[in-house]
């Protein structure tokens, strides 16, 4: 069989392709066939793969979902297909990536070349495009299948990405509500037995309590709102360093009797920018909430403002290290290290932060540096 030429270099699953030629031939014998008329119609996206992984066929349904016609599709992969944000920093496309080993499809795919048949959910960023990019999430059935003699894999998907995401937002919501209300009342029974001395302090953090259980409710709305395209920008005069305390002020109840910390940076600089408020905080209050839940028991997370280039960078950090695993899917709406249903935290940054604000959230982790997560934006909003 001809090969395309290709470097053979990757990280997860075999590097080499067909020939385009060989491809558009493999193509014409799958659609000649009863099969490819029985999966036109199909209502769920469905796609024949070669054994290098690349499209034979696409059903009317695939193509729909990838916005491509189907003999544009055909020789892609599967993430090349979709826009996989992450193919272009593979060494040869779809699957190669170190970050591939954690995706779901390519996974199947695997199990389906081995023999066997699987199922998996796949969680898929998209490259930008203008309104920003999106993100889309799946659920991979991928079973062996015979073409001419060769080993080839039919591939079904359904988009759950409405599902997934209702699902998350219920249950951090419940989550997050129910923790905050429960501190609540435990503080009002605190306050029941006080002595008066302590009671301004326990009056205080009831406040505080107070503050951080509306903060994520109206955190979970915006959320919504931006996942919907329906949120708005309301633009005022922000002063870096009053931003920062602000992140931290939404901290005062969680930080109680925890020995945690979170403090501003000596050397912080001091600036204004034109921007979002409101949802400055909420990016910030995300990055030094992640910061906090990953930090162990009694670390300090330092907070940092700073102009560079003519963009305001706003920075947390702490000392914990992310596994390479959580660093290839920190980003994913459904992917978090606290266990089902979370992880909107450093996903809602993002949302937050780019699509809305205009800005870039970034991070970096290594050992001996910790990690820090970044938020860059412009001092003045473009158009």
């Amino acid at each position: 069989m001809a090969l395309a030429d290709a470097r053979l270099d990757t990280y997860y699953l075999p590097a080499r392709r067909r020939a385009a030629a060989e491809v558009a031939e493999s193509a014409r014998l799958f659609a000649r066939g009863l099969a490819a008329r029985f999966f036109d119609e199909h209502p769920l996206p469905t796609l024949v793969l070669d054994d290098s992984r690349q499209i034979l066929y696409a059903n009317r349904s695939a193509s729909s979902l990838f916005g491509l016609a189907p003999e544009l599709a055909l020789g892609r992969r599967l993430g090349e297909a979709l826009g996989c944000a992450r193919c272009p920093e593979a060494p040869n496309g779809c699957g190669t990536g170190s970050f591939c080993r954690y995706c779901g499809a390519a996974r199947a795919i695997e199990a389906s070349a081995s023999g066997s048949s699987a199922h998996e959910e796949c969680y898929v960023s998209r490259e930008a495009s203008e309104g920003g990019g999106d993100s889309i999430e799946l659920l991979v059935w991928t079973s062996p299948l015979e073409l001419e003699g060769r080993a080839c894999t039919l591939l079904t998907a359904r988009d759950i990405s409405e599902q997934k995401r209702r699902e998350v937002l219920e249950r951090v919501f419940y989550h997050d509500i129910a923790n905050t209300a429960t501190g609540i009342g435990v503080l009002v029974e605190l306050l029941r037995a006080a002595p008066d001395r302590e009671e301004a302090r326990r009056l205080e953090l009831l406040r505080a309590a107070s503050a951080q259980l509306v903060e994520e409710i109206d955190s979970q709305r915006a959320l919504r709102a931006a996942e919907e395209g329906s949120l708005a920008l309301a633009l005022d005069e922000v002063d870096s360093l009053e931003a920062l305390r602000g992140a931290v002020g939404c901290f005062e109840y969680f930080l109680y009797n925890r020995e945690a910390e979170a403090r501003i940076e000596p050397g912080s600089e001091r600036f204004s920018l034109r921007t979002d408020p409101v949802l400055l905080r909420r990016v910030l209050a995300n990055m030094v909430k992640n910061a906090l839940e990953a930090a162990e028991r009694g670390e300090a997370v330092l907070l940092r403002s700073e102009r560079s280039g003519g963009l305001a960078r706003f920075s947390v950090s702490n000392r914990a290290v992310m596994a390479e695993e959580v660093r290839a899917r920190v980003f994913q709406r459904s992917f978090s290290t606290k266990g089902p249903g979370r992880g909107l935290g450093s996903y809602g940054m993002r949302l937050l932060g780019e699509r809305y604000l205009g800005g870039k959230v970034e991070f970096s982790s290594a050992e001996g540096a910790g990690t820090t997560f970044t938020l860059s934006l412009p001092l003045e909003p473009g158009p």
